[in-house]
């Protein structure tokens, strides 16, 4: 009886026509029935490009940047520490939580993972790591130089500010005009926590550092409600490009990193429709353990950024603002004059920033700033990269400092070229590309226009294409893997970065 049961299975005499038809799906095969053919999607085979894609955006092994904490937004539970720096819009200062322990530094200490270790707060001495430790959030406190008006203005006046506050959107809605904000987090954009309208805090240095943003003794006399402004809680990291180029020891191959990072970082604002329109070194935020540690960049401040959903931005006066930063607009911008139809296109107005700001990176200096001008210059007067900077990266720079933007290569395709040039095996990646039956072109356009043809010959060659791209992929996913096993110290955390977001927005 019980080898009865055992072969025919108990079902069959609970519903026999029904366990019929499951085993006749059963036993051929893999073939999916006719009535479940309005779900075959679910049953695709992906390709190895996009189970890679999968793998390095979801794993918190190779992408520290997916976890999400919940920050209070409140004032009162933080704790302000100093200065960190000042402007004309806003000032920022050290932070850290009152009631616990920053949840970003209990998570790195309880899963091991290659960043601050967290550290007593009972004793801190007054080196740059211990005030690290110690206060690992920065506040940014804007400055209301009006605080007559409503509070709903606060949100419509900065909201450019919050383009990369990801956790909290659904909480702003309502509250800002229509701006486009970014839909997910990305490395190389600063992690922003929450933000939030507070009454405006008279600290210490606060007379002597920003006077004039601070609310009148007549306007405390008269006004019912408490003055307010925005806050916004940010991950503190250690200095600016700027100040890292001026004080740390040059070498081209941290240099080369953080220079395929910054444009990993434009890359990603071009493919949402955003110009930062104020990229400059100050704007520019490192973050390391060491001084043998090749920096983690990310880009700051979008204070000026344009973030309407077009390049477009009709230049009628002078009273239109077209960015922050005189020195290093583009040519497309500084030569723009104002009138009834003129018209500004910052669509690769931060590529050419940024190839100014690898000069700053390479070299220490930047042209722009001293022996060049923007709306002057000539393409033959560009001073030479050093020759041990990489040949590809010395001519893609070049490229993206034309002063026509039509001959300036499209952002993917400078990152592409700094990206590939990591690689171990992509030193030399015409020569890779050569050897898989390829070469540069698909790199430049990548393969949209083969996906849109409808000719079979064509189709024949983008299916091999695709496979022969998916084999490269996992040769570069496969280095990636085993050197961080084998040899955790050869690949630094921002090199692993560059890395991880080259294979995620590889045009295939």
């Amino acid at each position: 009886l019980r080898a009865f049961f055992r072969n025919v299975g108990i079902r069959w005499l609970l519903r026999p026509f029904s366990v019929t038809d499951h085993n006749r799906i059963r036993f051929y095969g893999n073939r999916i029935d006719k009535r479940f053919r309005a779900f075959q999607w679910r049953y695709q085979q992906r390709s190895a490009s996009e189970l890679i894609r999968n793998l390095f955006i979801t794993n918190p092994r190779y992408n520290s940047h997916c976890r999400f904490f919940d920050y209070p937004s409140r004032l009162d539970a933080y704790e302000i520490g100093s200065n960190i720096a000042c402007g004309c819009h806003a000032a920022v200062y050290e932070l850290r939580r009152t009631e616990t322990r920053d949840p970003d530094v209990a998570f790195v200490r309880n899963t091991g993972l290659t960043m601050l270790q967290s550290q007593p707060t009972e004793s801190f001495s007054a080196s740059v790591q211990d005030r690290l430790l110690a206060y690992p959030l920065a506040l940014k406190i804007m400055f209301n130089y009006d605080f007559k008006a409503p509070e709903h203005s606060l949100w419509t006046d900065m909201g450019s500010e919050l383009v990369p506050l990801i956790q909290k959107q659904y909480s702003l809605a309502g509250r800002m005009r229509k701006l486009k904000m970014l839909p997910r987090p990305h490395p190389n954009v600063i992690k922003m926590y929450t933000a939030f309208t507070d009454r405006m805090p008279i600290l210490p240095d606060s007379y002597s550092l920003y006077p004039e943003a601070l609310p009148s003794l007549n306007f405390c006399e008269l006004a019912i409600n408490e003055p307010k402004t925005l806050f916004i809680v940010m991950k503190r990291y250690r200095m600016t490009l700027r100040e890292y180029v001026l004080i740390m020891k040059r070498n081209y191959w941290k240099a080369r990193v953080m220079y395929a990072q910054l444009l990993e970082a434009i890359t990603y604002l071009y493919d949402h429709t955003i110009s930062h329109r104020d990229l400059k070194s100050d704007n520019i935020l490192l973050d390391f353990d060491s001084d043998e540690d090749t920096p983690h960049l990310v880009v700051c401040d979008f204070g000026c950024a344009l973030v309407t959903g077009s390049w477009i931005v009709d230049y009628q006066d002078d009273s239109v603002d077209l960015g922050g930063n005189l020195a290093l607009r583009a040519p497309e911008v500084s030569c723009a004059c104002p009138g009834p139809r003129s018209f500004v296109d910052f669509r690769l107005a931060d590529l050419w920033a940024s190839a100014t700001l690898g000069y700053e990176i390479f070299t220490r200096s930047n042209p722009f700033y001293s022996m060049l001008k923007s709306h002057s210059y000539m393409e033959d007067e560009l001073p030479q990269l050093p020759k041990r900077v990489h040949y590809a990266v010395r001519l893609v720079t070049k490229d993206m400092l034309r002063r026509d933007p039509k001959q300036r290569p499209d952002p993917h395709v400078a990152a592409n070229v700094v990206s590939f040039s990591l690689f171990r095996y992509g030193e030399n990646i015409r020569k890779i590309l050569d050897d898989c039956g390829l070469d540069e072109l698909f790199v430049y356009t990548g393969l949209s226009e083969l996906k849109t043809t409808v000719s079979a010959t064509i189709s024949k060659l983008k299916k091999k294409v695709e496979e022969t791209f998916d084999d490269l992929m996992l040769l570069y996913a496969t280095e990636t893997m085993v050197s961080r096993r084998l040899c955790p110290g050869i690949i630094s955390s921002a090199e692993l970065q560059v890395w991880n977001s080259t294979l995620l927005i590889f045009n295939l």
